[in-house]
């Protein structure tokens, strides 16, 4: 494939292009824009931020769509054994300090906080909190969504 750096650098025309003149990289004052189709399809603006689906991201990551679709992403453990997918929150020091995660294997949302499970959404829509298993004796037990240790 050829490069090329001779486009107008217009989201119409990006600078940095190959064989298909509408898409390529577009350099801006202080931003650079992937551009796909003559349009501008992300963002990484003089601050570090990403933006995807605008132009002018608002934070770290800013995820924008117009029209009628829903505006998200996908965290996917491509892994053949059954994994999970994982947020991460934390700040400097910490490796684990809140954690939203989608256990495959037992079909569950799980939250943590520092590291320990703090709730669990199953696979039966009960949403537990301080306990990572529903009570599995009594009538209460069998229909309860909420439970609570």
């Amino acid at each position: 494939m050829t490069v090329k750096i001779d486009g107008t650098n217009t989201e119409a025309n990006p600078a940095f292009t190959g064989a298909d003149t509408d898409t390529g990289l577009q350099c801006g004052t202080n931003e650079v824009k992937l551009v796909t189709g003559g349009t501008a399809r992300a963002t990484v603006d003089s601050s570090g931020r990403l933006g995807v689906g605008t132009g002018s991201p608002s934070t770290l990551l800013h995820l924008e769509t117009s029209g009628t679709g829903n505006a998200e992403f996908t965290v996917k453990n491509n892994n053949a054994s059954p994994g999970s997918g994982r947020i991460l929150f934390a700040d400097q020091g910490a490796s684990d300090a809140g954690v939203i995660q989608y256990e495959h294997s037992a079909n569950a949302m799980v939250f943590k906080t520092d590291t320990n499970e703090a709730a669990r959404l199953d696979s039966s829509g009960r949403f537990m909190v301080g306990t990572p298993t529903a009570p599995s004796v009594g009538s209460f037990a069998q229909t309860a969504k909420l439970v609570s240790q």
